[in-house]
């Protein structure tokens, strides 16, 4: 149920917000058309709605703690769930266009991680932070919370969450990270048994919780 919409005016600062019955009618969605149009898109594409279970045994999603929600593309309205398709879609037809190989695979990477941070805006599970005026992602800590009044973005407006600020984060990253020239040397073994001697490192940086205290990969299939 649209409980509320919030707008910009354009060459002013600030938010204004309108209630439901304040919005034209074509801002409250058909369900069942948008629906035709998630099938017409799968049949054309090869892609598939997100059917896969989440593990109802996990505490770190809504599954595991009985809300009724099981599926991972429940946790999406029909409307968010065309327009991440629709992404993917674009995305996966750079196949035919890019004909090196180590460019494609780049290229292709790197846009799914824009799509992956839109995702992180673009579910039922985003809620709106009042005092900052924006939308907050999916995940408020290591899990997915539940909610009861969610936010959605238009991905294409002047606002937080949007396409743009996707792309826009991703390549201040690798703008960043192409001008690093360190080396780095993973090795995997017991943190109790490593192959350095005592007092080699300056400093010794963790990141708890350890084992399987938090399913980050049951989470990480989100995306």
């Amino acid at each position: 149920q649209l409980m509320a919409v919030v707008c910009t005016k354009e060459g002013k600062t600030g938010k204004i917000y309108l209630s439901a019955d304040e919005v034209p009618d074509y801002v409250i969605p058909d369900e069942k058309e948008i629906w035709k149009r998630i099938e017409k898109l799968c049949e054309e594409t090869g892609l598939s709605v997100p059917e896969e279970d989440m593990d109802t045994n996990d505490p770190t999603t809504v599954a595991g703690r009985g809300f009724g929600i099981t599926k991972w593309h429940e946790l999406f309205t029909h409307r968010q769930l065309l327009a991440l398709l629709t992404f993917t879609k674009w995305v996966r037809g750079l196949e035919n266009k890019i004909s090196d190989l180590d460019l494609l695979r780049e290229v292709l990477t790197y846009l799914g991680l824009v799509c992956d941070r839109v995702n992180y805006y673009n579910s039922a599970f985003c809620t709106w932070h009042i005092t900052r005026e924006v939308i907050g992602g999916t995940f408020g800590r290591q899990a997915i919370p539940m909610v009861w009044d969610f936010t959605e973005i238009n991905p294409f407006g002047d606002a937080s969450g949007n396409l743009e600020g996707a792309l826009d984060w991703v390549l201040g990253v690798l703008k960043e990270l192409i001008n690093v020239k360190n080396s780095a040397e993973v090795i995997r073994a017991s943190a109790t048994e490593l192959p350095y001697s005592n007092n080699f490192f300056d400093a010794i940086i963790t990141d708890p919780p350890y084992y399987d205290n938090i399913s980050y990969a049951a989470l990480s299939d989100f995306f």
